[in-house]
């Protein structure tokens, strides 16, 4: 086992690296999310410069990536959810699957040591 990704003290690396996408990527999901939640199209009239009585023609949104567009006929658009969301998104949602793909390797690792050790064990009873 490969000592970068098992601590002597505590849980292996990527159990760590997936605590921590977990931790920071559902609460930046959370903030996109409410991004202009609510009286999005007076909102939208103030964040392109237009005033709050100004209402957007449509209002377009999507939950992966996130993102809440605001469209007028004049071609102005604005994105309500914040520019940084959706990168911490992508390396957050980078790591779980990582980690994913970490867990299986290694439960796959362990299933064949298993094996292994089971099959010794039978030839030398022989």
């Amino acid at each position: 086992m490969s000592n970068a990704l098992r601590s002597k003290k505590g849980p292996a690396l990527w159990v760590k690296v997936l605590s921590l996408s977990v931790s920071i990527g559902l609460p930046v999901y959370f903030i996109g999310l409410m991004s202009g939640f609510t009286q999005a199209p007076k909102i939208c009239g103030v964040e392109s410069g237009k005033g709050p009585s100004n209402r957007p023609d449509s209002i377009t949104e999507t939950l992966f990536p996130l993102s809440r567009v605001c469209k007028w006929t004049d071609g102005t658009t604005v994105d309500l959810v914040p520019s940084w969301v959706n990168p911490v998104l992508f390396v957050c949602a980078a790591g779980v699957a990582l980690c994913a793909a970490t867990a299986v390797r290694r439960a796959i690792q362990h299933k064949k040591e298993l094996s292994h050790e089971a099959q010794e064990g039978h030839e030398s009873h022989e």
